[in-house]
């Protein structure tokens, strides 16, 4: 089911399903086919999510029941941690070095990378372990949903939680903002993420408001995921030169990695600056206004002057492909021929496409970070 409220759903009743929902959707994952580190991806996005819910209710679900599930879903992520990490260094990696083939051209690029996925296959050693670990974690956790005690549909059962965790990021870019290290900058992202999250679960409240704030707090955490990606990169080339074919060729690499990463973080600080520029008492108004419109005039009208608001992407969004350029002008378009489904890109079309048109085609696949990819990046990433 989709991770948003409903529009005949009371606030109670949208929290205990949209927790229920994800737990038991990450359980299946576990369970199911194996899927490798997509499927991984996926259960540990769902902790997130039902973490970022638990935030939301934090008070009124009583603070020892808050920190028993939170702590079980933490935990259930953390295990399985070790599945992505290996994913990330190669993907970071095969980025920066397809933006950047003529800075490493004295690098030997495979023997590096080789030795990534080396670390990715040690990873994965001991997955059966950290699968046990995970399930035994959120089924535990499972069997205590059914022990909540939430009531009511006014905004004031989520008020105080969404101004926590605003102001809980408020905090965290306050502290990067004075000493930017990679610590405090990742935890400036995973804050500003519980906020993502919750305006993802408030779109439908009025989504010409909040759609395009949630895109910015997208922003912030692709920024800021990306940085700490190549922070895990640079970490590991270093801690093992010789395993990446010595100092020689991760130097070059290290000193690109670097320069990039300083450019991700300096786009997402200062984005965050100006979204958590607004008072979190304020902002948490604002969204209760906005629910209070909600259940007593409905959906949001869509506005007779101007563009219409975007319209809510659902769950898990298709993945069209973009159509063909058409550069002659029919004679009458009245009589023009219905337009026909269009044909995949092939890697000759995306040769040819402008950066626009790319970064276009990467949104519409759900690539995150496009925004600040160059435009070899976004070939290697629609690939």
């Amino acid at each position: 089911m989709a991770f948003r409220f409903k529009t005949n759903e009371i606030a109670a009743a949208g929290i205990e399903r949209m927790t229920r929902t994800h737990t038991t959707s990450a359980l299946a994952g576990l369970h199911g086919p194996p899927g490798g580190a997509d499927a991984i991806f996926d259960v540990r996005k769902r902790c997130k999510k039902v973490r970022a819910v638990l935030r939301l209710v934090r008070e009124p679900l009583g603070e020892k029941r808050y920190r028993r599930a939170n702590v079980a879903y933490r935990d259930a992520g953390r295990a399985l941690s070790g599945h992505r990490d290996g994913r990330v260094l190669l993907a970071a990696f095969d980025s920066l070095s397809a933006a950047n083939s003529e800075s490493l051209a004295d690098v030997d690029v495979a023997v590096v990378r080789t030795g990534l996925e080396r670390l990715a296959k040690v990873s994965l050693v001991d997955a059966e372990q950290s699968i046990e670990q995970a399930t035994a974690l959120l089924q535990h956790a499972s069997t205590r949903l059914d022990g909540w005690r939430l009531d009511g549909d006014s905004w004031d059962l989520m008020a105080e939680g969404a101004a926590a965790v605003h102001d809980r990021g408020s905090m965290a870019l306050a502290r990067a903002v004075r000493k930017p290290t990679v610590e405090r900058l990742h935890e400036l992202r995973k804050q500003a993420k519980y906020t993502r999250y919750h305006l993802r679960m408030f779109r439908p409240l009025s989504p010409s408001m909040v759609l395009p704030l949630l895109a910015q707090f997208e922003a912030v955490g692709d920024d800021l995921g990306l940085a700490h990606d190549l922070s895990l990169l640079e970490a590991a080339l270093s801690a093992d030169p010789d395993g990446f074919g010595g100092q020689e060729h991760i130097e070059p690499v290290m000193a690109l990695s670097t320069d990039r990463r300083a450019e991700f973080e300096a786009a997402g600080l200062g984005l965050a600056r100006r979204l958590y520029a607004e008072d979190s008492t304020a902002f948490a108004d604002r969204l209760g206004s906005y629910w209070e419109l909600w259940r007593s005039v409905g959906p949001e009208p869509v506005p007779t002057i101007g563009p219409a608001p975007p319209p809510m992407p659902p769950e898990s969004p298709p993945t069209p492909a973009p159509a063909p350029v058409n550069t002659q002008t029919p004679a009458d378009s009245s009589t023009a021929p219905k337009p026909t489904a269009p044909p995949p890109v092939l890697a000759d079309d995306l040769e040819a496409m402008t950066v626009s048109a790319l970064r276009a085609l990467a949104r519409d696949r759900g690539i995150v970070g496009r925004s600040r990819m160059k435009r070899d990046e976004l070939l290697t990433a629609l690939r």
